[in-house]
This record gives C-alpha cells, structure tokens and sequence, in this order.
C-alpha cells in the first residue's frame, strides 16, 4: 500500500461497509492471528471490531465479533496477513501500537460500565419478588456479569436472564423455588451457578447453550428437568443428579459432549428415573456413574428396585458387569444400550419383561 493509506483515507474511503460490501478496488480480508496482550476480551470486544473502529473512527457495539475487515487491494499481496508487521505496513501505520492503546482506553470505559450495570441490576433486584423477562432492561444485559440475587426474590420466572452473554456467575438464595422456561438461556459465559435446595423445578430451556458451565448439581427437593433444560451444554465435565428427581424431559442434555462423569448418591433411585429420551439421560455422553463418589463398574442393583426404567443406563461403557436382584420384574427399553464395556449380566427369574434393545451394543 503507498502512502496514502492515512488514517483519513480509510474514513473518507467509506470502510465502515467493511462486513457487508466489497466496494470497487476493495477486499476483504482476515484479521492478523497475533493480539495484543492488552486486548481483553471478557466482555465481547473482539480485536477485529477494534482494528475497524480504529481504521473508521466509528465506534461499534461492545458485543461486536466481526471475522473479517477490508482493505484496498491495491499493494496488498495476499489475502491474509499472518502478522502484525505485514498489516503494518501494507496500511502505512503502526495499527498493533493503536490498537493497544484503544484497548486499555475502552477496557477502562467498558469495565466502568460493567460495574455500574452490576449495581444498578442489584438495586432493582432488591425491590421486586419475582424476575421476569422484563425485569432486566435489555441495555444491561449484555453487560452484566455477576448477580447475587437478594432473598426477596421467590420465582425466577421464563427468560429472565434470556441472552446476558456475559453473564459469569449467578447466586441464587433458599427463597427461590422454580427456575423457569429458559431462565438462563444463551448465557454463554456463565461459568458458576448454585442451585439451592429450595428449588423443586427447573423449566425447559433453562440453561440451554451456557457453555461456560463445567459442573451443576441438582439438589434432592427437585423434581424435574424441563426439555432442553442443559442442552449445548458443551462444557459441561460433570453433573450430580439429586436423589428427588423424578423426570428428566426430552433431550435435556442434548449436546453435552464434554461430560466425563455422573454422581449419584441412591442407586435405587435413579434406576426410577423416567427419562424422555437416551439424550435425557446424561449418562450418553459421560459414558462413567458414581455412588457416593466411588464409580461403579459391577452395578448391583439394590433389592428395593421392582423395575428398571427406559435408558437408566444408557451409554454407561464403565460397566463391566450388572447384578439384578430377584425383586426386578421388568427392564425398560434401551435401559442398557451402548454399555460396550459390560461382558457379565445376571438376569433373575422374577424378570418377566425385557423392553425394546435394551441390552444392544453391549459386548
């Protein structure tokens, strides 16, 4: 690029079209893979959208992820630049330098902002009883990150915090009993929540798509998981099932690819579990179940069991063996299907009733 290419030619040049036309003697290209260490992005403010605010002097959204930028073709070898010093001087500027500065300018401002919309949230937590979709306004939402619900608070009702992206952590008092239809949906940086025992419901959609989240426990006074309830989940290492619930609905955990483990603490009743589908059942993708931390390779169903529901043990390759006692009379379909690791099954005579592929896919 020759020497024209100032700051001033870029805004002159129209390149705030940059994601959406390819104006004549322009093209688009990929943003350098090198950041600035300064470059924060905990709050959605991608280096991309900061190198185009730079070269236009518009500011964008702080939410903003764009993948590409445009440049004028002319000079440009390639399509891609790969360094900072590529981009540096194909523009005629030292953009790494601006950029950095920008960063720790709006980071300030941005953070500032944050604080303010953590205080202001608190405060109109403090005067209602329940939270509902409007309950937050929406030009905090995408600034919020951590709330600390007061106990006033009695219902988290559906989509209440619909869409806070960067929403971290969330506490959630006794006085709480239902977290309704997708409450925390989309929160997708989310990393803590706890559940009280207060809670006896926790609705469809819930947390769908918080894929910043590694680790839930389901405390015993709930009852049950809402469809979709943890779905795209991809975080997720781990999940404690409370000894209360009783249904877990249609693909609560759809797309949970990252659990690893499963902990109960009553065997007897999670072999009582209805699950709506193989993915309602988190064992699919963690594939490991523990009793009181211990992880169970010779299942021994307890003699207080009569049935064994629909895919209670579906995708559990831990297994190894399965023991039923004389009190079950009938496994539910798919109840063991892909436990690919289980080479010895006893199977009573009091069983009378053996449903649709439940042993299939086991070795």
């Amino acid at each position: 690029m020759n020497g024209k290419s100032t700051y001033e030619s870029w805004t002159k040049a129209g390149a705030q079209m940059f994601f959406v036309i390819e104006a004549d003697g322009w093209q688009r290209i990929k943003a350098p893979i090198e950041k600035p260490s300064t470059c924060y992005d905990n709050y959605g403010m991608s280096l991309v959208a900061i190198l185009v605010d730079v070269m236009t002097n518009n500011l964008l959204n702080s939410t903003s992820r764009w993948n590409h930028v445009v440049l004028p073709k002319s000079g440009a070898a390639d399509t891609m630049f790969e360094t900072w010093d590529q981009l540096n001087k194909a523009v005629g500027m030292d953009v790494e330098q601006i950029c950095k500065n920008k960063c720790k300018d709006m980071a300030k401002k941005l953070q500032d902002k944050v604080e303010n919309a953590n205080r202001e949230i608190a405060e109109i937590l403090s005067k209602v009883n329940t939270i509902d979709k409007k309950t937050i306004p929406k030009r905090l939402k995408s600034l919020v990150t951590n709330v600390d619900i007061p106990e006033n608070v009695t219902s988290i009702r559906n989509w209440a915090f619909y869409e806070c992206f960067n929403l971290i952590s969330v506490m959630i008092p006794d006085s709480v009993t239902s977290i309704g239809y997708g409450a925390f949906s989309h929160c997708s940086s989310l990393t803590s929540v706890v559940i009280p025992d207060s809670v006896t419901s926790i609705g469809e959609f819930a947390f769908r798509n918080c894929s910043g989240l590694t680790s839930v426990t389901i405390p015993d006074n709930v009852t049950s998981i809402g469809e979709f309830a943890f779905s795209g989940c991809s975080g997720l290492t781990s999940v404690t099932i409370g000894n209360g619930v009783t249904s877990i609905w249609y693909e609560a955990f759809v797309g949970c690819s990252g659990l690893t483990s499963v902990h109960i603490s009553n065997l007897a009743k999670w072999c009582g579990i209805s699950f709506g589908t193989y993915d309602s059942n988190p064992l699919c993708y963690a594939h490991n179940l523990y009793l009181n931390r211990e992880k169970i390779t010779d299942l021994a169903i307890p003699d207080t069991v009569t049935s064994i529901e629909d895919y209670a043990f579906y995708g559990c390759s831990g297994l190894t063996g399965a023991t039923i006692p004389d009190s079950v009379m009938s496994i539910g379909e798919w109840a063991f299907r892909n436990c690919s690791g289980l080479t010895s099954v006893t199977i009573p005579d009091s069983v009378t009733s053996i449903g649709y592929e439940a042993f299939n896919g086991c070795i």
